[in-house]
């Protein structure tokens, strides 16, 4: 058992934190309002050091989550899941989370058991019989076995012309995958967004000349501004290796990507898919027999 506890400064992804723990199956979160002991002196001496009233309890905006996590492979996923949404906790002003060791525990699992109709419907699902249907359902991980690629890998503190070494020594990717200390992914970066950038710099009059809107101008300008992989990094889309490649098809259709990362259930990046290597796996002749269940 383990306590894992997390101070986060910002509250408003604290909803879609919540939304994440509990599909991966935290058992419960309590959530405490908080002050940071430094904060809470300046208000008290803004205050004559005896009023503790409303206006220091509206101040408080942080939040404290304890959860109690049964086994290491679930805390990791949660931690994975906390660090991925505030970027990283090593950033300022962006929190705490720690673990401490639980010796003893009671009361803890006490969601229901499943209902039948509940049982029935996590049942593996009949076994697709048309071809369409098998091809859909092929897991990631056969286009992994069948084509490898390796993926363009960097650090939120990478310079722009690291990134672009590190991409051009995987031709193979449009697309670098932005990885924290502990190796687990935090975001992503186009090839094209970073080859743009990259170019602005030495030829700033042919892009200025193709742009006729504000918008583009403004977007122009932030990136001129950007100086490591961090800065041109977006939110990460992914795909686990289990995921069937209809699912890697929507997101990238989605997203607009040339591919996307493969990673295991702690954000830790095992491959790289794409359109070519998805269908070089689907001409390939004999498929794979399809394996899924339903969700």
């Amino acid at each position: 058992m383990y306590l894992l506890l997390v101070v986060l400064e910002d509250v408003d992804i604290l909803p879609k934190l919540l939304e994440r723990w509990h599909a991966i199956g935290v058992p419960g979160i309590t959530i405490v309002r908080s002050m940071g002991g430094y904060h809470a002196i300046s208000w008290l001496e803004r205050l004559g050091l005896t009023v503790l009233g409303r206006e220091v309890e509206e101040e408080t905006q942080q939040r404290l989550l304890i959860s109690v996590i049964p086994d290491e492979e679930l805390l990791e996923q949660a931690i994975a899941e906390a660090e991925q949404l505030v970027g990283s906790f090593d950033r300022p002003h962006s929190g705490i989370l720690f673990v401490l060791p639980v010796l003893r525990t009671l009361g803890v699992h006490k969601r229901r058991p499943p209902s039948p109709e509940e049982l029935a419907a996590t049942a593996p699902a009949p076994l697709p019989t048309t071809e369409r249907e098998r091809i859909r359902c092929i897991p990631v991980s056969q286009v992994l076995a069948m084509r490898p690629i390796q993926p363009a890998i960097v650090h939120p503190g990478d310079s722009l012309m690291d990134a672009a070494h590190e991409m051009i020594r995987h031709p193979d990717t449009r697309l670098a995958c932005v990885v924290n200390e502990e190796g687990r992914l935090i975001g992503i970066i186009r090839a094209q967004l970073l080859v743009s950038e990259l170019l602005m710099h030495i030829m700033p009059e042919e892009f200025l000349q193709q742009m006729s809107e504000l918008e583009e101008a403004l977007e122009y300008a932030s990136l001129f501004k950007a100086r490591t992989a961090g800065d041109l990094m977006e939110e990460p889309v992914f795909v686990h290796a289990g995921d069937p490649i209809r699912e890697a098809f929507a997101k990238l259709h989605k997203h607009k990507l040339p591919g996307l990362p493969v990673v295991d259930q702690t954000r830790h990046i095992i491959g790289y898919v794409d359109m070519l290597n998805m269908l070089a796996l689907v001409t390939a002749g004999e498929l794979p027999p399809c394996t899924e269940k339903r969700p």
